[in-house]
């Protein structure tokens, strides 16, 4: 507990009153149009609030907690009986401001009492959390009850289930980690949802670009596949849609740095930088081919599916226990450099299962390496094969485009990672 004659009372009281401040803020700009006295409590009001939180709990700690239950249970009746009378004036039947109050009264006592950092964190992601209204509110409008029912199954199943699994390897070559991999699958599942809450939440109307750059976030080769099939409509188009389609493969790039930034810091260093010049080049290419005069033409449809689905969950976790059980076999077969033929293979239609399943292997220095390179290799097919990808679910000219805008990339990130790990 903290004492109230302590250095730092001054800091934390401040943190207290910035609180309280921050989060006036955003309800006074969000009832700013009302006149003097005609709302319950505004910037001044929060900002007292959260100095009241914190001078409550300085007093308790010396006093006792019956000052801050006082304090607490006071305050809340008078915001309640006022905000009542506020909300029956305005006929709003809205209660977030209440909660707003008292959480910015407890948040101004955890400031003082407790972890100053963890209260000021709260407090912006309130602020946060309550400023993002209109487009929460727009998103669960958007949302289906298919999709409501596969994340609170996919919820059920991750906390009720994911505690029973063992976190042991189970089969006769110590590779089967049930606990790990229902935890990798979920956590792919995880970011590419991000991804899919973009695409829903934008539109798959707001521009090709947009579209293909979130949908790169839940699957690069189902955005080359929904692009190459365009072509068919929109014959003469194909600088434009192999823009779109290599950008999906830099937004991918960017998902293998998430989830090695999560699970694998140490690969960092030997395969970011390759991804970089991988995705710099992949960016140069999606500015040139969108300036060409294919960009006057009309906004493209994106659909993708929900990354959250049970089912699509089941087969990825079943694609990962495939390939961590291949890259062991492999590895016991023909050493490390087996793992790159691992890489190879599934590197045609996905990069997420051998990137996690290289982030298990990089605990020494020696497998480290490989497993970045097993990454990079991974990477290198996947954006090459998409050219043939495009070529087939499209026409020859898009499959020429998509590759100029990924050899460049691919030879880059080699280069790259050549340099750096040499």
């Amino acid at each position: 507990m903290t004492d109230v004659a302590s250095p730092d009372l001054f800091y934390r009281l401040s943190v207290a009153l910035a609180i309280g401040f921050l989060l006036g803020i955003e309800r006074g700009w969000r009832d700013r149009e009302a006149g003097e006295g005609r709302r319950a409590a505004g910037v001044r009001t929060f900002s007292l609030l959260g100095l009241l939180g914190g001078v409550a709990g300085a007093l308790s700690s010396a006093t006792g907690p019956l000052v801050l239950a006082g304090t607490l249970l006071v305050s809340g009746a008078g915001l309640a009986l006022f905000m009542y009378r506020e909300g029956r004036h305005e006929n709003d039947l809205s209660a977030t401001s209440l909660v707003a109050a008292l959480l910015t009264l407890s948040l101004g006592a955890l400031a003082v009492l407790g972890d100053v950092r963890v209260a000021g964190a709260a407090g912006v992601a309130a602020t946060l959390l309550l400023a993002v209204k209109e487009p929460l509110h727009s998103w669960v409008a958007r949302l289906t009850w298919q999709e409501l029912k596969s994340g609170l199954l996919l919820a059920a199943m991750t906390v009720i289930l994911l505690p029973l699994l063992p976190d042991h390897t189970v089969d006769p070559w110590g590779v089967i980690n049930p606990y790990q991999i229902w935890l990798l699958t979920v956590l792919i599942a995880a970011v590419s949802f991000a991804g899919y809450c973009l695409v829903r939440i934008a539109g798959p109307r707001r521009g090709a670009l947009l579209s293909a750059l979130a949908g790169g976030l839940v699957s690069s080769t189902a955005v080359t596949l929904s692009f190459s099939r365009l072509v068919r409509s929109n014959g003469g188009r194909e600088s434009m849609l192999a823009a779109c389609v290599v950008a999906s493969g830099t937004a991918m790039m960017t998902r293998i740095a998430v989830l090695l930034a999560l699970l694998a810091p140490a690969l960092l260093r030997p395969v970011v930088p390759a991804i970089v010049a991988a995705a710099a080049c992949s960016g140069l290419f999606t500015w040139w081919a969108l300036s060409q005069r294919e960009r006057t033409g009309p906004a493209v449809s994106l659909a993708v599916d929900n990354p959250f689905e049970l089912v699509e969950v089941i087969k990825f976790g079943l694609l990962l226990t495939v390939i961590l059980f291949g890259a062991q076999l492999a590895r016991d077969t023909f050493g490390d450099s087996g793992l790159l033929v691992v890489a190879a293979i599934s590197g045609i239609a996905d990069v997420d299962a051998i990137t996690l399943t290289a982030a298990r292997l990089s605990v020494s220095p020696p497998s480290r390496e490989i497993a970045a390179a097993a990454i990079l290799v991974a990477v290198f097919v996947n954006i090459l094969a998409k050219a043939v990808l495009s070529a087939w679910a499209g026409n020859l000219r898009l499959g020429v485009w998509v590759l100029a805008g990924t050899l460049p990339g691919a030879l880059a990130a080699t280069a790259v990672f050549f340099v750096v790990n040499s």
